[in-house]
């Protein structure tokens, strides 16, 4: 497989339906050996981005597999070739933002209306800003629910770091859709089904059985 980028006279470009095609299954690959790490595998994978463009969080092909390397990340050249070529947008750089983007599976109608409806408790009902303060949404969460803390296989300590790092780097505030993306991270890194995110949220936010 020539080498990404390499000058005239290479191989020609697959054709569009076989190159997004390796893009997908590309993706797909990536996805699942992050999330093979948990919640924090995405958000790994953004951090090791902003760490090696020196706080830009565009890399070029040769940082993209640095950055793979910094997570721990093993994939064949000619797949991560065809994520770099699918996000480059004729710069020579994939952003992280783009990237992490594709990576984050959504949730589905019924994951996120119970996430929303958190946020809703967490809110002041009387001036619903659309805001909760930060400190606020950390003295909510109850760490020592945590499934995992309950099942022996974290600390309450690793649950409440588990929360500050999804939601690192908001600026005193948290808005529904960082909750909202911090839980695509939960489910995609467990595996959750919807009723095991609700019960989950039930437990964690100290809610009542039905709204």
């Amino acid at each position: 497989f020539p080498p990404f980028g390499g000058g005239g006279g290479g191989g020609e470009a697959p054709p569009p339906r076989e190159a997004e095609a390796s893009f997908g299954a590309s993706l797909a690959a990536l996805r699942g050996l992050l999330y093979k790490r948990g919640p924090s595998g995405v958000r790994g994978l953004a951090r090791a981005m902003a760490h090696v463009s020196r706080g830009s969080g565009a890399v070029d092909r040769t940082d993209l597999d640095t950055v793979l390397g910094f997570c721990g990340v093993q994939m064949p050249q000619d797949q991560v070739s065809a994520l770099f070529a699918h996000y480059d947008r004729g710069q020579g750089v994939v952003e992280a933002a783009e990237l992490v983007h594709g990576l984050r599976v959504p949730l589905s109608r019924g994951q996120e209306r119970a996430v929303l409806a958190v946020f809703e408790t967490l809110e002041d009902p009387t001036f619903k800003t659309g805001a909760v303060e930060l400190p606020e949404v950390l003295k909510r969460y109850k760490p020592g629910r945590h499934p995992r803390v309950v099942g022996g296989d974290m600390s309450e300590s690793e649950a409440m770091r588990e929360l500050e790092d999804g939601l690192e780097g908001l600026e005193g505030t948290v808005m529904a859709k960082d909750l909202v993306g911090f839980y695509c991270d939960v489910v995609a890194g467990y595996r959750l089904t919807d009723e095991q995110l609700v019960e989950m949220l039930r437990a964690m936010w100290g809610l009542s059985g039905r709204r």
